[in-house]
């Protein structure tokens, strides 16, 4: 038993090990890149950011990109030396050292060639150390040897095994300096220290009896920690570690049966890195030990890169290691190539086929992904099934769906259910529990044709219901609460039999935030689908700018945005607001305008596959950032639809060969800045080398001057040596003297130019990468064109001469004539400057003065309304002193009494606040019940304007200290601009919300009119106004908001606004005030306006009625919701009133109701009383109707600006009522005797009538009519215009001349004639009268009938009986 929990306990940490082991990702660089030879026995990276690989085939520079090879030739001296490179080393100067197998040879960068010294005397060379003082130390398999470059002489060591003091092989294989300057050499027989004072070797060899001596006497290779501990890579005897105070050693060696040791104990190669671990290379591949733990770990290695996956190292035998300071790992391989390990390099996970791998993929297409609910993904290939791939082991396995084993078209989890679309073998619903098969749908292509149609896609939507695209047939949605299955055709049924907008060829389906569908159709583009109205909207080349009609991926992201992915065209980007499609491409540097499938991560960012890698987009750069295979990705196309985002961000992309997986945020980004450098300089397509008659001097990569001669073209080739991620480079240019702007040339690499001109120009390069997270330094190098004879300095000064010379004579007379036409401009300009300071101070006066005009007009037009307003119901409660009105008039007093006290109050805190004086005066009291106070005064005005208003309160109570008026001044503000600049129907606000530590926010929002972006920062400034609003007048002096922030800002608190044009604004008030008793309940307090009654709009349907018939009508046409209010109580006893609240709406309603008087205000928004009053004089159809005109406008002049337009009388405000109601009954009186003196009498009956004239046929007829359709309740005007063959305006204006009645009256007026007449003579009910005449409701017909006859119709009957009674008894 105590065996088996030792084994399980073993087990668990040799997993968590392997769970915390590193993946480490490689790429591999051979002769299939352009390297001359697999094999690499040497690397290094120089100064200036080249990198350089010693093979067995000569000498190989690498940019990132190209390999220039440089191999012996026997005809060329200077080419690099004979034989294999086997060392390489950069001295303190930046001279590059080759040792090859028989020459030492040193790089020449200004001609590009080699100094080579022949060793073949010396033996082949195998190791190279540069020391400090630039003197190289070169280990051949014949001693050791020190040369000096200067002097070119050679030091020589050899070995003599019987001195002590000397070296004990002449093998040397490796030459190391500490950072003592020590000097430690590693021979075939041992590991020597170098005395350089006495030029003598102290030795340290391997001793079987000796357990801290070296474990082998062969050292390959030297290495030092940060401790000074020196570190032995042997040939057999593993790894040593050198204690160099006393001299003794450990050991580690390889244990094959341990993973955690060394693979081999053949060691090549050991470097530290900057993690203090150590890399080593070994006969059997890569290790990484870690000297703080002494475990290994090995690296998986592939022997051949063709059967290799992506990531894999290439190659067992690793002979050199070379780690640069980004981090980046270079391998020397033999006969592998190098590999390259990157810790700046986004590497994806890929999965790959592999036909004898039983836990890999049954098939390389990978068609369909989803998740499963315990994280395992559910893989659907062309060819292979559905396969499950367990995401904690990174096996796969194949599951048997009743035998099938086709291609699986698309996936989709929905609750407890997978659903499995397939090509040609119909739709399986799985169980995710077990992953039994459910149930099997089929859809036949046809009636006749029963063979399955393909699925291309599935869809989940927010209320269950599974929508299906298949590959021919259109849209099918199942609904999984009934598992009915309908055709689109049958939810969304087209007119005149036409076929669905959208072909049946359907690629993606996907759901936005608002519940709408979005289909994407290969060849008819996209369909928009509400369900909630049942609307189709088809988008498509020709009306929304698709670039074409092919559709193969949606996505609808977390913001509410649709994207689409395009064939050819692309990613895309719905924009609501223009109903068109914003393309981003190839020019925003999308690798591939052909995008499979689109992801969206945590961050917002949108991740696509496309035929050349997956790429990511950053909505708010618009900049995409591409991933090749050198980032792991698989070398092949991706398929449609086959892309996955999982619960925890991983995302899956499926495509030819497999498929890649990997998390957004935990990808690498490279941020390290490479070098910028100039490569090659062409002219005449050939390179030139610097040399002291060249065009420079020194290497192009370090040249400042390029001097060319007249009519020179040349080409510059450069490059940023990014190792990382070479692909993602884009550069821009400029020659300073011809560009005027940078040339963004993306990845090119190479500019040329010809004929330029003479002159000095400057050369500018710089790079970054796509994505914008790196930018190199400025490159610049200075362009000199030598000019030819004739345009030379000497030339021009002779031209110069000659010129000079000759009209020296003329210019010499023409000069005083300067002078003096000079003065004489001097004088005119200095009288133009002060002609100009003085309109300059004029204007900023005149503004100054129209500022104050303003101001005091504003405040004019403030002041008179409310005082209006206060004076006449004052005078109506001493003339009416009985009357039931007393409490409306009081409040309407007290109404604009507190308008007219917070006008004038306003002044008066602006005086304070401009002097200072301004201070709180606080008290105790509930500021909940203040708020609510002052929000339910609105609710009166509210309810005439019709705006709903709606009151919450996350508590009941609010106990604090606080100024009572201040904070109704703020409240009273801000809730009457919400409401003055909210349209009818709109909605205001007032949310009152406590803050988490201290305080409370106040909260007035509105749907108004809004406020512009550009404005929002100006509206507390005292005296802004926004004057872009003409349907909104008095919008104030512009200091109420200003006193409203003053007033915060007393409290201690702030004021913030957020607003957006056309949508309205949010004014959120912050006061820090600490609360003295809270409702800890938090009970929230919601007080919505009641709903407003429909009214009834007015048309020419006989069921419309007004309620008071007989009573004149009076229009009363003013913005002031409170003067319409006041004028109507007070004249409703005597007459019918009818508003508006603009001139626009007042001419609407005077064509529609003809009131006998129009009341109208002169300043209006919209049209003005002005314009009005010449609207209905000018209209035969009005041109009889009187108008009053009211004003704040005095002068005598606009008096007699109003009386020329038309109108009847002119009133000024403040104005006394009795002497409005005396003019309005004058008015009328004279109205009534015109009408009696020339109107025409003509008496209707439903008895017969003589016809004598066209007038009279034509009542008989249409009262025929009327009598023949008296029952039908929908009897309109426009019927009665089509019996009568005239226009609807031609039939009002004939009614009303022959009858005095409008047509609605006029109908009214027959229908209750004759159920007065069936009232008085049948038995029928009071109800059944009314249907019988036409009258949908019982209510209105007593309305009406009692408006017209004075009694209700049962009054009536008894009057009737009586009359009947007394006849009889008479």
């Amino acid at each position: 038993m105590k065996n088996k929990y030792f084994i399980i306990v073993l087990l668990l940490m040799c997993q968590q090990a392997i769970g915390q082991q590193k993946d480490y990702n490689f790429i591999n660089l051979d002769s299939k890149n352009g390297m001359s030879s697999n094999t690499v026995n040497a690397i290094l990276k120089d100064k200036y950011g080249f990198m350089w690989f010693g093979t067995e085939d000569g000498l190989n520079r690498f940019d990132g990109i190209n390999f220039t090879v440089y191999r012996h030739t026997e005809s060329e001296p200077t080419s690099v030396g004979r034989g294999t490179v086997m060392a390489l080393q950069e001295d303190k100067d930046g001279n590059l050292w080759v040792g090859t197998t028989v020459t030492l040879s040193l790089y020449n960068r200004n001609l590009n060639n080699f100094t080579n010294y022949d060793f073949s005397p010396y033996g082949w060379i195998r190791s190279l150390y540069a020391e400090q003082s630039g003197n190289i130390w070169v280990g051949t398999y014949t001693g050791l040897y020190y040369f000096n470059p200067k002097t070119k002489k050679i030091l020589t060591f050899k070995a003599n095994s019987t001195d002590k003091n000397k070296l004990n092989s002449d093998v040397i294989l490796s030459i190391f300096e500490d950072h003592k300057s020590n000097i430690w050499v590693g021979t075939s027989i041992g590991l020597h220290l170098f005395n350089k004072e006495k030029k003598t070797f102290k030795r340290f060899l391997h001793n079987v009896t000796d357990k801290t001596s070296i474990s082998d006497s062969i050292i390959r290779t030297i290495t030092e920690d940060e401790k000074g501990n020196l570190w032995l890579g042997t040939d057999g005897g593993g790894l040593n570690v050198m204690d160099v105070k006393n001299g003794t050693f450990k050991y580690f060696k390889s244990i094959k049966s341990e993973e955690t040791t060394l693979s081999s104990n053949k060691i090549y190669k050991i470097v530290f890195d900057k993690l203090g671990k150590l890399w080593v290379g070994t006969e059997d591949g890569l290790n990484i030990f870690d000297p703080k733990s002494n475990k290994t770990t090995r690296i998986k290695y592939s022997s051949s890169s063709k059967f290799s996956e992506i990531g894999s190292f290439i190659g067992h035998s690793v002979i050199e290691i070379y780690l640069d300071k980004y981090g980046i790992a270079w391998i020397g391989t033999l006969q592998s190539g190098v590999n390259k390990y990157d810790i700046n390099l986004a590497f994806f996970n890929h999965e790959q086929f592999n036909p004898v791998d039983t836990h890999g993929l049954s098939a390389g297409s990978v068609t369909a992904l989803a998740e499963h609910p315990s994280g395992d993904i559910y893989v659907g290939t062309d060819g292979g099934g559905l396969n499950i791939f367990n995401r904690k082991t990174g096996l796969l396995k194949q599951l048997s769906i009743n035998g099938f084993r086709g291609k699986a078209n698309t996936l989709e989890r929905s609750g407890n259910s997978l659903w499995l679309g397939t090509y040609l073998h119909g739709l399986f619903q799985i169980d995710l529990t077990n992953n039994a098969v459910i149930r099997t749908i089929h859809f036949p292509k046809t009636k006749t044709d029963l063979s399955d149609i393909g699925i291309n896609c599935i869809k989940t939507d927010s209320q269950g219901n599974i929508w299906i695209g298949s590959n021919g047939n259109g849209i099918y949605k199942i609904d999984q609460k009934t598992a009915k299955i309908s055709h689109f055709s049958q939810l969304f049924p087209q007119k005149d039999d036409r076929n669905l907008a959208i072909n049946g060829y359907i690629n993606a389906i996907e759901e936005d935030k608002q519940g709408n569908l979005w289909f994407g159709a290969n060849g008819s583009g996209l369909a928009s689908f509400n369900p909630r109205r049942n609307e189709l909207i088809i988008f498509n080349h020709g009306n929304s700018n698709l670039p074409l009609d092919r559709i193969m991926s949606i996505c609808c992201d977390k913001v509410g945005r649709i994207w689409l992915g395009v064939f050819g065209g692309g990613l895309c980007l719905y924009e609501p607001n223009t109903k068109r499609f914003i393309q981003f491409g190839e020019k925003h540097l999308l690798a591939n305008d052909m995008i499979y499938m689109i992801l969206e991560d945590k961050s917002g960012k949108l991740w696509v596959s496309t035929n050349k890698g997956i790429s990511v987009f950053d909505p708010n750069k618009k900049i995409f950032k591409n991933y090749t295979h050198h980032n792991g990705i698989q070398q092949s196309s991706f398929n449609i639809g086959a892309g996955l985002k999982t619960s925890t961000g991983e995302m899956y992309f499926g495509g030819l060969d497999g498929f890649n997986f990997f998390t957004p945020e935990y990808l690498n980004q490279n941020k390290k800045i490479p070098n910028l450098v100039i490569t090659d300089l062409k002219i005449a397509n050939k390179s030139i080398n610097p040399s002291e008659n060249s065009e420079i001097t020194e290497p192009i990569y370090i040249a400042k001057k390029i001097e060319l001669s007249y009519k020179q073209n040349f080409t510059l080739d450069f490059i940023a040596l990014n190792y990382t991620s070479p692909k993602e480079s884009q550069y821009s240019y400029m020659l300073e003297g011809l560009d005027k702007e940078w040339n963004k040339v993306g990845s090119a690499t190479s500019v040329g130019y010809t004929n330029l001109d003479p002159g000095k120009y400057t050369f500018r390069l710089k790079a970054n990468s796509e994505d914008g997270a790196w930018h190199t330094p400025e490159k610049t190098i200075e362009i000199i064109v030598n000019p030819p004879f004739w345009r030379t300095f000497y030339a021009y000064f002779f031209y110069f001469f000659i010129i000079v010379f000759t009209f020296w004579s003329l210019r010499r007379r023409g000069i005083q004539k300067l002078r003096n036409e000079f003065a004489l401009e001097q004088e005119r300009l200095q009288v133009k400057h002060l002609i100009e300071k003085e309109r300059t101070e004029a204007e900023r006066k005149m503004e100054l003065e129209q500022l104050k005009i303003k101001f005091l007009t504003n405040l004019s037009h403030e002041l008179k309304t409310p005082l209006t307003l206060v004076i006449n119901p004052i005078e109506s409660l001493l003339s009416q002193e009985k009357s039931n009105d007393k409490l409306n008039t009081l409040n309407l007093i007290n109404r604009n009494a507190r308008r007219l006290l917070n006008l004038v109050n306003q002044l008066l805190d602006f005086r304070k606040i401009e002097d200072n004086e301004l201070k709180l005066n606080p008290t105790e009291d509930d500021l909940i019940a203040v708020g609510k106070e002052i929000f339910e005064s609105f609710k009166y005005i509210s309810e005439r304007k019709k705006i709903n208003l709606h009151f919450e309160s996350s508590i009941s109570e609010f106990y604090t200290v606080f100024d009572k008026e201040k904070v109704e001044r703020i409240l009273f503000n801000l809730l009457s601009n919400a409401i003055k600049f909210t349209n009818e129907n709109g909605d205001v606000y007032f949310h009152i919300e406590t803050e988490a530590d201290n305080g409370i926010k106040l909260i007035i929002g509105d749907s108004g009119i809004g406020l512009p972006k550009d404005m929002l920062e100006k509206i507390f400034d005292r005296f802004y106004q926004i004057n872009n609003h003409t349907n909104i007048l008095n919008q104030g002096s512009g200091i109420g908001l200003s006193i409203t922030q003053e007033f915060v800002k007393l409290h201690g608190g702030n004021i913030k606004v957020e607003s957006e044009e056309g949508m309205g604004s949010v004014f959120t008030v912050y006061l820090p005030l600490i609360t003295k008793q809270f409702n800890s309940n938090n009970t929230v307090v919601n007080v919505l306006s009641e709903p407003l009654e429909e009214v009834s709009t007015v048309t020419d349907m006989v069921v419309v009625e007004p309620t008071q018939i007989d009573k004149p009508v009076i229009l009363i046409v003013d913005d002031s919701e409170d003067l319409r209010t006041y004028l109507k109580d007070n004249l409703k006893e005597k007459y019918k009133i009818i508003e508006a609240a603009d001139g626009k709406q007042g001419w609407q309603k005077a064509l529609t109701f003809h009131p006998k008087v129009i009341v109208s205000d002169v300043n209006m928004p919209n049209m003005d009383g002005i314009a009005l009053t010449q609207k209905i004089k000018k209209d035969s159809r009005t041109k009889h109707i009187p108008v009053i005109l009211l004003t704040v406008l005095s002068e005598e002049i606009d008096q007699l600006k109003g009386l020329q337009t038309g109108a009847s009388d002119y009133l000024t405000k403040p104005f006394s009522f009795q002497l409005l109601n005396v003019r309005i009954e004058n008015l009328l009186n004279l109205n009534s005797a015109l009408k009696d003196t020339y109107s025409k009498q003509i008496n209707l009956g439903t008895a017969e009538i003589e016809m004598e004239t066209e007038d009279e046929k034509f009542l008989v007829k249409i009262i025929r009519h009327i009598e023949e359709n008296i029952s039908e309740a929908d009897l309109s005007i426009e019927e009665l215009s089509k019996e009568m063959n005239m226009s609807r305006g031609t039939l009002y204006s004939k009614i009303l001349n022959l009858t005095g009645e409008k047509p609605v009256e006029f109908v009214r007026s027959i229908k209750l004639k004759k159920a007065a007449m069936l009232l008085e003579k049948s038995d029928m009910k009071i109800s059944q009268i009314g249907y019988e005449v036409g009258f949908s409701n019982p209510n209105y017909f007593a309305r009406a009938f009692r408006a017209k006859y004075n009694v209700s119709p049962s009054e009536y009957i008894l009057l009737k009986k009586d009359l009947s009674k007394s006849i009889l008894s008479e």
